[in-house]
This record gives C-alpha cells, structure tokens and sequence, in this order.
C-alpha cells in the first residue's frame, strides 16, 4: 500500500502519521460493527467498554477510526437502506407523517415491519432522513393541522358534561376514553394527538369556568356534612383535586340544569349557596409522603431534618427536589453525604454533575464526591478543602496538577508548567485557569512572575493563548503601564482586536465564566491608551453633550444606556431582539467579526426591575448588556450609537430607517438570509442569536424535537444546520454545506453548546468549523 492510500484508509492513525497495527484494526472492527455503535453518547459507551484496557488518548483515536470505518461499510449499507425505505414511505399516501405519540398500537407503527429483526441502528438512520427531508417536514406540519382541525370540531358538538371531564382529566389515556365516540374510528397515534389538542383548547377556554363550578358544588356538598370521600366520589374526582376545589377563592353559581346538578341531584336548587360555606376544616394530620405534590415534596426537602425521608427523597429521580436538596447543601451545608451520594448515583450524567460543581464552589463536598467530580472536571479542586487538596495531590493525577497548583499559590510549580510544552494539556488547562481566576496577590506583585507569563506568551504557538498569556501578565502594575507606553509610541503590544477578543472570548462563551483573569487588565490596558479613534470620539460627545444616562426608543423597545450596561425593554407583548456591538473603526479586525459593519456581539443576561417610563407598572423583564470598556462606543443594531466615557453617556449617531421594522443581527452565512424552523410549528425569518437560543430552550424542554436554520438564498435546500437533543441530554449537530456529499456531524455536551454552534454557522464565525470534531454523514 502506498503513503498516499494509507492517508486515504479509515484505519489511519493521524495522530502518530501511520497505519494502526492489525490487532487494533480488529478492534476498531468490531467497535464499527457493533450494533450499540451509533452517533452520539452510544459509540462512545462502546468504545470504552471495546477499549476499556486502553489509554483514554488512544481510546479517543481509535473511536475517530471506527467512525471512519463505520461511515464507509455498515454506515453506508444502513443509510442507503434507510434512504430506500423513506423514500417509498414518502411516496405512500397512506404514510401517516404525524409524530409517534407514545404507548400506540405498534399495528400504527409504519416502519416496525420493515425493521424488524434487522439491525437496530436502521430505525436511527431512518428517523435521521425523515427529520432531514422537508418533504417529511411539510407532511407532518400539515397531520398536525389536520388533527388539530378535528379536535376543534369534536369541541364543538361536546355535551357540556363530557367538556367538564375532559378539562379534568390528568391522563391521556383517560382523555382518549372519554373521547372514544368521537375518536374511535381513528388510528392509536391519531386519536392520542386528537385528545391532546382537544383537552389544551378545552382547558384555554373553559378551564376556570370548570373549577370554579365544581369549586362550588364540592364547598356545597361539604357544608351539607357529606364526608369528603363521598363527596370525591359523587364528583369523580380525586381526593387531592377535591382539597385542591375547596380551597380555591373563587367558584360559580350552579343552574338547576348544569350537568353536575344532573350527576348529583342534592345541588339542585343550591343555587349561589356556596357563598355561604364554612372555610375549610384544617387537616387534622399531615399529608402522607405520597399524596404529596413536587412542590410539597420540595418543600420538605428544603426543610425536613429527617435523615430517613432525606433519602427518600434523593431516591425520587426528581429534578426539582434534587436541586432543592443540592441548594439547601450548598447554603447551609446540612445534609450528610449518603444523601449527595444518592442524588450522583440517581443522576449520573448530564445534569448532576455540573450542579453538584456549583455547589460545591460555595461549599466543599466532602473529599471522596470531590475527588470523583474531579476525575471529570478537576477545577473544582479549586474550591476543595485542604484534606481534599491532599488526597488530590497524593493521587498523582497530571490533570489534577495545574489545578492544585493554582489553588495552592504554588510559584515554581505554575511556573514550571508554564515553561513547559505549550502543546501539552497541563499547560493549557493552567493558562485556561489563569484566565478565569486572578493572580494571588503575592503573585501579582512579582515582577519575575510576569516575565515568566511573557516568556510563555512567547513561545506559545497560538496567537490567542499568547494574547491571553500578556492580560494575565498585566495584573502586574508595571507591566500594564509598560504596555500603555508602547502603545502611546505608535508600537502597540495587542491590536484592538486582540484585547477585545482576549478579554472577552467567544460571545458564545460569555456568562459562563468571569475571565477575571483578563478582563479588569484589559479593560485598564484599554482605558489607559488611546488605542483606537472611537476613544477620542466617545470622550468628545460626552464632555459636549454627556450624561448620567440615554434612551432611545424604536417601534417596539426602549434601550436605556448608562455607564455599565445598556438594557432594553420591549413595549410590545411580541418581543424582537438586537444586539449591542463595541464599535469599531472598518479597518480593525476581529477573530469573528469583519470591519465597521460586522461587530462583535456583546453577552448579555436578563433582570427583572422597573420599567423606565413607569416605576408604579409591575417589573418587567429587561435584557441587559455589560459594557466592558471605556472610553468606547456601542452600536445599538440600527437605531443609534451610544458613546460611554468617564461614567457618562451620550447618543452620538441616529441612522434609523423609517420603513424597516424588522431587527437583525448583521451578518449571516455569506450575507444571505436565515429561516430557522421548529418541529413545533415555529418558523423565523433572520433569527437573532437570542431566537436562535429561545427555539432551542423548546427543543430542551420537550416541545419540540428539532431545529433547524436555512439559508434562503440557497434554492437548492441543500445548505442548512440542523440538532436534536439525544436522551442522555447531549445534541446531535449538523450542517449541509450544498449537497449530501457535504454534510457533517457532530455531537456536543448540551443545549449552550449546541447553540454556540449552531449560531456560529449561521453568523459565519471565523473558525467555527475548529469548535467541534465534526465528521463526515453520508446520506
């Protein structure tokens, strides 16, 4: 074989430029062919239970290798079956594209007899070409509407004691039951989604009509003496449901023909009587742990000092009850660890974890959770105490090194590491760290120490590490001022670009770390020389016309800037988002955005406080962006510019067109328009970041399954990204870059991930393509 087919095998080894031995192309063979090997979580599982007895670096490449073998034999053999199938499916009139509705008849299944017996990861591939095809798409937006049609119409010929049970039921199959005359003659995934939409009309239109009757006629029942299990019963309603009637304010009169005076005969003539019930008897012993709601039960456990229903309560598989737990632990730290043990145990990945990191920053886990928490994500031995610290030292650990060595103010140790390998994953990690946490102040002093983190800015073989390296350097007074006076001279150590960059990373990074490392030195580097013209600029407007603070006001938002952040408050109950940009002169340059039009975005978050027309109105919710640099000037999307110095502000620029009521951010794949689509009905013409990242919430949270983002210009419909969440709480990522021979996968940790890239496509951030190991999907 020659050098250049060797490069062309799927068994090639990249990273040590060479073919694998023959004993690890079997195993990469049998990883490939086993049937759990699939895209996401599931072939990495199967790669660490194949490769266990190997190194996790090795493990890692050999995985990449099977993928490449998987994606040109079985992969191939499974998609183009999977292509074969969907399309006869789609070609069938009687294909019913309808999303599965869970617990159906497997006769309704369309796909079970084509799959059966075969391959299990062909169902996957066939679901991945259905979610892809827009042919697909379209079909099932209109069996949605069509299913919603027939429930409208069923609701209108319901007799009123059949709507009654209907917006009480709790169950779906129950709410089928109820409606079987009317849905009966319809398949099992239909007549699921025919009472699902029917009950959400139903309890949108009649829902507190409903409760306040049956409010009455329960408080009614009770004052007659009629036992309250009698009462339950007479009503068909559940013991919990009645206490919840009885305490409801509110209620309604009863006519003598209402259908609950036709089920109970004794609420005939009561009329208005309700009015006159006794408030409800207090219980006279408390509920039992199983009659109790989630709220109930996160209340206990914020609470209850019973060790006993601490565990019981950790053993629920609740999320909220465990974050109930996880809080009270982390603010008052009562809760031993056989209960912290229970709720990691429950929830192994992917959400306990990070929670239980949080906690742990504001107060230490006990050492041995510490130290497996660490195994995965070993900054938080930072906030370990000092007997974890030890055992975490005693360990041996590479990856606990740098950490330890932080955490401990240990000089020769960081600086070691920092003259070490700019390669190596020590030396990354502790540049990393230095840039979220600031230097001890005995480190920040010492000069010597500076002149070690330039030397490492240096030799660093990346321009950005080596830009992050000269901030956390210029924690050191002299250091920063020596920077200011090379930049005063016309021979600026950082462009512009590159501190604005270093201190504030990635937008789609921003909020999830304080870069407290670099921001405070950039942001005085900044302040100290007059690095770009917009500072003479800003200086000039505020000394002439400045400020405590400036709104502007569109058609739909109030943008009020003050001297740390801008924040925006919609006037309309349709909200439309922009963004606020640093401003800069068309000439500079930054890693993700190009010239004076293309600005980079600033993160932001949201508060909730007083609206700024109105202090007496109730809280609002305001979207709030931090301005990190002064003198400056933010863009504030198309209807102004705001310019920020020495605690003032001032509107410098109004350029707004009258006619153009639609707010984008600027930028987009190659300048081309953006649709993003959701498997819930939702489709957005130029999706913001924020929009981008509020679909994405709905894929999170179960109303939808999918998103994905086209570009309009392309007629073709073949350039598109695309995600899903996974069961194990990770997305799937893809994008289409013209045509199947392009297209691409990737699988992430979480939502904010997926957002991060899935908005880095559509924004066209330089690099993007590096965020991720993307690999090819043949379809």
């Amino acid at each position: 074989m020659s050098e250049s087919d060797d490069f062309e095998s799927p068994y090639f080894d990249w990273d040590n430029d060479r073919l694998f031995d023959a004993e690890t192309r079997d195993l990469i063979d049998r990883i490939a062919h086993d049937p759990r090997f699939t895209r996401g979580h599931e072939g990495r599982e199967v790669a660490a239970d194949l490769a266990a007895h190997l190194p996790e670096e090795r493990r890692r490449r050999i995985e990449n290798a099977a993928w490449e073998v998987f994606n040109t034999t079985v992969g191939k053999d499974l998609e183009r079956e999977a292509e074969r199938i969907v399309q006869g499916a789609l070609a069938d009139p009687d294909f019913d594209a309808l999303q599965e509705w869970g617990g159906e008849d497997p006769a309704d299944d369309y796909f079970a007899t084509q799959v059966a017996g075969r391959d299990p990861r062909l169902r996957s591939e066939i679901e991945q070409q259905l979610w892809a095809s827009a042919n697909y798409r379209e079909r099932q937006e209109r069996a949605r509407d069509e299913v919603q049609r027939v429930a409208q119409e069923i609701l209108l010929g319901l007799p009123r004691e059949v709507m009654d049970r209907l917006v009480l039921c709790s169950r779906n199959a129950d709410r089928e039951a109820l409606l079987a005359d009317w849905i009966g003659a319809a398949s099992s995934r239909r007549r699921g989604w025919i009472a699902y939409f029917a009950q959400r009309s139903a309890k949108e239109t009649e829902e507190e009509r409903v409760q306040d009757r049956y409010a009455s006629a329960a408080k009614i029942l009770v004052s007659m003496g009629k036992p309250k299990k009698v009462v339950a019963e007479a009503l068909a309603v559940s013991s919990g449901r009645l206490e919840r009637l009885l305490d409801r304010s509110t209620g309604a009169d009863l006519e003598d023909d209402d259908p609950l005076c036709v089920r109970v005969p004794e609420l005939i003539g009561t009329g208005s009587s309700w009015r006159l019930a006794p408030p409800p008897t207090p219980r006279s012993r408390p509920k039992s742990f199983s009659s109790m709601t989630v709220a109930e039960r996160e209340e206990l456990a914020a609470e209850t000092d019973d060790q006993t229903l601490q565990m019981r309560l950790a053993h629920l598989g609740s999320r909220r009850i465990s974050e109930a737990l996880i809080d009270r632990y982390a603010h008052a730290g009562d809760l031993g660890e056989d209960v912290l043990r229970a709720l990691l145990d429950k929830y192994p990945s992917p959400w306990m974890r990070p929670e239980m990191a949080a906690a742990h920053r504001m107060r230490p886990l006990p050492a041995g959770l510490a130290l497996e928490l660490a195994s995965a994500e070993p900054e938080i031995l930072m906030f370990c105490d000092d007997e974890t610290a030890l055992r975490a030292s005693e360990a041996g650990r590479a990856e606990f090194e740098p950490v330890l060595a932080l955490r401990n103010e240990d000089k020769s140790t960081i600086s070691r590491l920092l003259d070490g390998d700019p390669k190596s994953d020590e030396w990354r990690t502790l540049v990393d760290l230095l840039v979220e946490y600031p230097l001890s102040e005995d480190l920040r002093s010492s000069y010597s120490f500076a002149e070690v983190l330039l030397r490492a800015a240096r030799r660093s073989l990346d321009v950005e590490y080596a830009h992050l390296l000269q901030l956390i350097a210029c924690q050191n007074e002299n250091v920063v001022q020596d920077m200011i006076r090379a930049s005063s001279t016309g021979a600026p150590a950082m462009s512009p670009a590159a501190i604005v960059t270093a201190a504030l990373g990635s937008y789609h990074r921003s909020g999830t770390g304080a870069r407290a490392g670099v921001l405070p030195s950039a942001q005085k580097l900044w302040a100290g020389a007059d690095l770009t013209s917009e500072h003479a600029t800003a200086r000039r407007a505020v000394t002439e016309r400045g400020a405590h603070s400036t709104t502007i006001e569109t058609e739909h938002d109030i943008f009020v800037a003050t001297s740390d952040a801008i924040r925006c408050f919609n006037k309309s109950e349709s909200p439309s988002y922009t963004y606020v940009y640093l401003r800069l002169a068309s000439d500079e340059r930054f890693g993700f955005i190009v010239g004076g039009s293309s600005l980079p975005a600033l993160g932001y978050h949201r508060e909730v406080m007083a609206h700024p027309y109105d202090q007496n109105l109730p809280q609002v919710t305001a979207i709030v962006w931090p301005l990190p640099f002064q003198p400056a000037i933010y863009s504030v999307g198309s209807a102004g510019s705001i310019a920020v110095s020495e605690g003032r502000t001032a509107l410098i620029e109004r350029d707004v067109d009258a006619g153009d009521e639609s707010w984008t951010v600027v930028g987009g794949v190659e300048g081309t328009g953006l649709r993003a689509t959701s498997e819930s009905g939702d489709t957005l013409d130029h999706p913001s970041e924020d929009a981008l990242f509020m679909m994405l919430v709905g894929v999170e949270s179960g109303e939808s399954s999918y998103l994905i983002v086209d570009v309009l210009d392309d007629d073709s419909g073949q350039t598109y990204a695309q995600t899903s969440r996974n069961d194990d709480g990770t997305y799937l990522v893809e994008y289409r870059d013209g045509g199947p021979d392009h297209h691409y996968g990737t699988t992430v940790d979480g939502m904010r991930a997926a957002h991060a890239l899935i908005a880095a496509w559509a924004f066209q951030t330089p690099a993007w393509r590096e965020m991720a190991n993307w690999h090819r999907v043949r379809l």
